[in-house]
This record gives structure tokens, C-alpha cells and sequence, in this order.
């Protein structure tokens, strides 16, 4: 019995390392997503997080409900803050450069995500506070600046404009057409 209780508490010490580097993986925080369009803020947890459009075979980290967005539309690495596009049909950006699907980029504090040129986010390493759902009828997006300016008042009959590095995204859908 003696023998016993001693394998088991050396298996623990030797082991123990693993599992604590393991969980600690699994429960830290290392990122988070802002959504652009509703101020909600996702935590990255994990080895990976998984970004795209759930169905009943496919389960996200991150889900978003337009159709737009692949089922696995993009994947956040912890190692090295690695964006992955995962062949989506509609694409991703970061800062306003589209992102070949099937290939992958890094990410930066402050970086801005657009999934299928809808759904809008923002890498941070550091705490970010949910914020109030944003008003307006549509955002633009400055890539080299990464910053966002809500657009209010006259509507728009457009959904999505590229001038040079500028887009303009509908966060509410055009209004009085």
C-alpha cells in the first residue's frame, strides 16, 4: 500500500508541470475582439480561437450570424497572435489589406478585423470594456490609422465603398430606401 501511495504522489510531481501549464493555458486570457458594430467584447482563451458562422457541426469560439461569414471564416493563434484565414468565400482584412484566403498575418495591439466586409472588430492584448452599441447607419475604417468613424444622419445607398485604403461598412442597413 505504501508502494502505491508513493508511485502516485511521484506521478503527480512529475506531471503536475504539464497539467498546471495546461490549465493555465486554457483559463489566462491573452487577447480580445471588440465588435465594431455592437460594442461587445469577446475573450481570447485557449490555444486558439476560432471565429465564423456556427451551424450544427461547426461550434465557434467567436460566432457571427451573417451568411456571409464562413462557417470557419478565420483563426486566432495565442503563439504568435497569427491570423488565419481558413479559405473563406468572402475574405478578411486587417487594417484595410485583404488577406489571401488560406493565408495567415499578425496581429498587432489596436489591429482592425473585417470578416466578409461586415462584421468589424478590433485586436487588443490589453482589457477592453464592453461599450455602448455604436449609432449610426455605417462606420469608416482607416486602415493605416486603424481608427473608426460612425456615420450618422444622411443615409446611404451604399453598403460597402473601397476608396483606396478607406471602407465604409453598414452597421444598421441603409435607411429610407
Amino acid at each position: 500500500m505504501r508502494w502505491i501511495t508513493l508511485l502516485v504522489v511521484i506521478f503527480l510531481l512529475v506531471l503536475s508541470p504539464f497539467l498546471a501549464k495546461d490549465i493555465w493555458i486554457r483559463l489566462t486570457v491573452w487577447g480580445y475582439l471588440e465588435n465594431l458594430s455592437t460594442g461587445s467584447v469577446n475573450v481570447l482563451k485557449g490555444d486558439s480561437v476560432k471565429i465564423g458562422r456556427p451551424t450544427e457541426d461547426v461550434k465557434n469560439d467567436v460566432s457571427l450570424a451573417p451568411r456571409t461569414v464562413s462557417r470557419r471564416h478565420l483563426e486566432i493563434r495565442r503563439e504568435d497572435c497569427l491570423a488565419i484565414d481558413f479559405r473563406s468565400l468572402n475574405g478578411t482584412t486587417i487594417n484595410a489589406e485583404f488577406i489571401p484566403y488560406g493565408t495567415s498575418r499578425q496581429l498587432g495591439e489596436g489591429d482592425i478585423i473585417v470578416l466578409a466586409g461586415i462584421a468589424p472588430f478590433r485586436f487588443s492584448t490589453s482589457r477592453v470594456e464592453k461599450a455602448p452599441p455604436p449609432s449610426g447607419w455605417g462606420m469608416l475604417i482607416d486602415g493605416r490609422s486603424r481608427t473608426v468613424k460612425y456615420l450618422k444622419g444622411v443615409s446611404a445607398s451604399y453598403l460597402l465603398i473601397k476608396i483606396s485604403i478607406w471602407y465604409l461598412v453598414s452597421i444598421r442597413g441603409t435607411e429610407g430606401c
